[in-house]
Order: structure tokens, then C-alpha cells, then sequence
């Protein structure tokens, strides 16, 4: 391999793996995963993205709670996060919240 491809791959390989954290993101390092605005996501909170106002927290690892339909069993391979069901775009899994997610309302208590 020639000085250039190695110095192209090291370089590629850098960009792949450096990250750099964003201010406007929320994760707590032993807790759960927060909104930007700092409120603390929770099972069953009803949220908005883009023009999807429909989306639904249905399980969250981090606090170890699961909506009925979404066993632990079937998703705890994804080790942290949350899931969000949307009507528009389906379930997105989230390990960090997304800058233009926005809480709507919280869950009613049963």
C-alpha cells in the first residue's frame, strides 16, 4: 500500500470514529435520556418531530420501562435509548435525543 492510501485510510478511519458531543443533546451517563429542554423522557410521553406531532415514547431502556407490545425480551439487545412510534415515520430508536424533538404532553396516569 502507498504512503497516500495509507494517509487517506488513517484519515477515513479518524473522521469514522471521532465525535464530538453536541450542547443541545441530553444524555445522562446513569439515567434516563432527557429533551433538550432538560424534562426527563418518559414511557407513553406524546411528542412531536418535523411535522409528526403523533409520536409515542413506547418503551425506554434506560429507565427500564416497556409499553405493552414491546417486550424487553424482543428489544433489550439495543442496551440504551429510547423508542418512538411514529405515525409518519415508524419506530425510530434514539440513543441521544434528536435537537428537533419536542415534548407535547406526558402520559396519563392509569
Amino acid at each position: 500500500m502507498g504512503r497516500q492510501a495509507a494517509a487517506m485510510l488513517l484519515r477515513l478511519s479518524l473522521l469514522t470514529t471521532e465525535r464530538t458531543p453536541r450542547a443541545d443533546l441530553r444524555v445522562e451517563e446513569e439515567g434516563a435520556m432527557k429533551y433538550p429542554s432538560g424534562q426527563e423522557v418518559r414511557l407513553g410521553d406524546k411528542v412531536k418531530l418535523g411535522d409528526d406531532s403523533g409520536g409515542v415514547v413506547v418503551f425506554s431502556i434506560d429507565a427500564d420501562e416497556y409499553a405493552p407490545g414491546y417486550p424487553k425480551t424482543q428489544w433489550g439487545y439495543l442496551k440504551r435509548g429510547v423508542m418512538i412510534n411514529f405515525p409518519k415515520f415508524g419506530l425510530i430508536h434514539y440513543e441521544e435525543t434528536e435537537e428537533d424533538l419536542e415534548l407535547i404532553a406526558r402520559a396519563t396516569a392509569k
